[in-house]
């Protein structure tokens, strides 16, 4: 399994979320699995998430036309950061 991690800024953290949680289905289509979603203590609007999954369903769903447009409605700001590797503990 590889891990990732997204990292980007929102307009609005309690917009964001709700799109987030209604967006758990077809995270899970991909065969994504979220362990974590963090609020940055200085800026509630900067939102990093944590999980793993396929490192194919990863670079599938990261190219989505699903995600695209959940990040839209959520209020991404701009490009996120991804980081993709695998867990070497």
């Amino acid at each position: 399994m590889a891990m990732f991690v997204v990292n980007h800024k929102v307009n609005d953290f309690s917009t964001w979320k709700l799109v987030y949680d209604a967006h758990q289905a077809t995270r899970n289509k991909f065969g994504i699995h979220d362990h974590f979603v963090i609020q940055s203590e200085n800026d509630p609007n900067d939102v990093t998430i944590i999980g793993e999954g396929t490192e194919q369903h990863l670079r599938a769903f990261l190219a989505s036309d699903e995600l695209l447009n959940a990040m839209h409605s959520a209020g991404v700001i701009g490009e996120p950061k991804v980081i993709v590797g695998e867990d070497c503990l």
